[in-house]
C-alpha cells in the first residue's frame, strides 16, 4: 500500500511539474517503467512471466488441438481452461486469459477464425507499407 501511495505522489508531482503534455507523457512512461522494473526485481513476477505463462500457453495449445477447426467458442477461454486443465499443471489458479492473444484466439475460434483474422492483419500491414510507410498517429 505504501508503494501505491508513493507512486500516486510521484505522479501528482510530475503532472504539476510537466510544462507540456508531451513532457507529461514521457514522465508518465518513465514512472510506469520504473514501477514495472521494481515489480520484476522484487516480487515473484519473474516466476509467473517465465514459467507459469509458458505452461498456460502449452495447455491452451493442447486444448486448441482438440477442436482445431471451429475452436471452443468465442469468449469461452476462462470457463473451458479452468474446467479442463485444473490440477494438471503447476501454475494453478483461475486464469482469465492465456496472456498470449494468438494462442487464445486459436483455442476460441479455431482455424475458421484464425485464417481470416491473420489475412486481415496482413492486409493492414500491406496498406501501411504501401502508403507513406509510417503510422499517422500524433499527439497534439
Amino acid at each position: 500500500m505504501q508503494l501505491k501511495a508513493l507512486l500516486i505522489l510521484l505522479l501528482a508531482f510530475l503532472i504539476q511539474e510537466a510544462k507540456s503534455f508531451k513532457k507529461y507523457i514521457v514522465w508518465m512512461y518513465a514512472a510506469i517503467i520504473s514501477f514495472g522494473i521494481y515489480r520484476l526485481l522484487f516480487t515473484k513476477t519473474w516466476y509467473y512471466f517465465l514459467y507459469a505463462r509458458g505452461a498456460v500457453w502449452l495447455e491452451t495449445f493442447k486444448l486448441s488441438l482438440q477442436h482445431p477447426i471451429i475452436g471452443w467458442g468465442l469468449g469461452t477461454y476462462k470457463a473451458i481452461f479452468n474446467a479442463l486443465v485444473r490440477g494438471h499443471f503447476e501454475a494453478e489458479g483461475v486464469w482469465e486469459n492465456a496472456h498470449n492473444e494468438p494462442v487464445e484466439a486459436f483455442m476460441e475460434i479455431g482455424l475458421i477464425g484464425i485464417i481470416p483474422l491473420t489475412l486481415f492483419v496482413l492486409y493492414l500491414l500491406e496498406i501501411k507499407i504501401h502508403r507513406k510507410g509510417r503510422w499517422q498517429f500524433r499527439i497534439t
